[in-house]
């Protein structure tokens, strides 16, 4: 992608973003893993601190970024170095959090990694009704 963006608008800090979101992406997954394989449920905020890489938005977004963008300029490129991750936190977060409540039910039927649901649930110790 980094490859397509440089041929098509002739600049190439695409790579350095990408790579840094990527390596953010997969430390996040693999932490959810881990936690995983441990049988651990993590506190609604540990898991949230992860849980906004691992909806996917920080990687698209940036690669979105770039690819709509006509120009970077000097200014901008490190306005990004310093800002990008706030600038896409909560949109990611919402992205998860929506994920999480669409998905929970068979989620958990599956067995899968702990949702924002079920870490909230343990840590209020609340339990699930669905009344309709």
């Amino acid at each position: 992608m980094a490859d397509e963006i440089r041929n098509e608008k002739g600049w190439s800090q695409v790579l350095p973003y990408l790579k840094k979101v990527w390596a953010d992406h997969t430390k996040a997954i693999l932490m959810e893993a881990k936690w995983y394989n441990e049988g651990y449920i993590p506190s609604l905020e540990e898991y949230l601190s992860i849980g906004w890489m691992t909806s996917g938005c920080l990687v698209l977004g940036v690669l979105s970024f770039f690819s709509i963008m006509n120009e970077v300029t000097h200014e901008m490129e490190h306005f990004l170095e310093n800002n990008l991750q706030q600038i896409l936190h909560d949109p990611c977060l919402i992205l998860r959090l929506l994920n999480d409540l669409s998905t929970h039910k068979a989620e958990r039927e599956r067995g899968d990694a702990p949702s924002a649901i079920q870490c909230y649930m343990r840590e209020a110790n609340v339990l699930e009704s669905w009344r309709r």
